[in-house]
């Protein structure tokens, strides 16, 4: 497996990899507040929403983020 040249650079600047990041952390933050506090929440809400996100990061995938190539 070869990572791109500038892969702390896409780290970075990539919509899909922040898109999917914050999808995933919305998908696991009503386990971390029941963890953390015992609250029990909805996690419908927050299932639905990091679910619409993981959507959003299929489309960003595609979108040009001029990234230098280097």
């Amino acid at each position: 497996m070869k990572l791109v040249p500038n892969a702390r650079q896409v780290a970075w600047r990539s919509y899909s990899l922040w898109l999917n990041r914050l999808a995933f952390g919305l998908m696991i933050l009503p386990e971390v507040i029941f963890g953390m506090t015992g609250i029990d929440t909805n996690p419908y809400i927050l299932f639905y929403a990091g679910a619409a996100l993981y959507l959003m990061v299929e489309a960003a995938r595609y979108v040009d983020q001029n990234i230098t190539r280097s």
